[in-house]
């Protein structure tokens, strides 16, 4: 049981590491091509 719990918690926390990951480099692109541009 605590397995299914921890491997869940594990799951929840790399997809929020994902998300996260995305939407920052999506918030970074277009300011550093603004500065390049």
């Amino acid at each position: 049981m605590m397995k299914i719990i921890s491997d869940m918690i594990l799951c929840v926390f790399l997809n929020y590491h994902i998300i996260c990951v995305f939407s920052a480099a999506q918030i970074r692109f277009p300011a550093n091509t603004e500065i390049i541009g």
